[in-house]
């Protein structure tokens, strides 16, 4: 019988790995304002933006606590990257330069 549950913990303790992600809010314009679209993603996962978000990102604000993130220049998360923690009201000489994105637990 204690077999059974330990299995049943370690499944579940790696279910709840996989599932671990937050939310996103990135913004065309400065300030977080509008337009902007939150994204839902998993830890350790690389996102493309699409088309209303590539090349025109300026501000970003990771939803709650607890994740650093990281904006890449490119595809797939490749080229030059921008890291944040908390909200930024704008990404400066990063402006204009987001094509993908990942987070994972700080």
């Amino acid at each position: 019988m204690f077999k059974f549950y330990s299995m049943i913990a370690i499944v579940a303790s790696s279910i709840s790995m996989v599932a671990a992600g937050g939310q996103l809010e990135l913004c065309v314009k400065k300030d977080l304002q509008p337009y902007c679209s939150t994204l839902s993603y998993q830890d350790d996962v690389c996102y493309n933006l699409g088309t209303d978000l590539e090349d025109k990102v300026r501000s970003v604000d990771p939803v709650g606590s607890g994740h650093k993130c990281w904006l890449w220049e490119d595809q797939d998360c490749e080229g030059d990257s921008y890291d944040f923690t908390k909200h930024q009201n704008t990404l400066g000489s990063f402006n204009d330069k987001a094509s993908s994105f990942y987070c994972s637990e700080n």
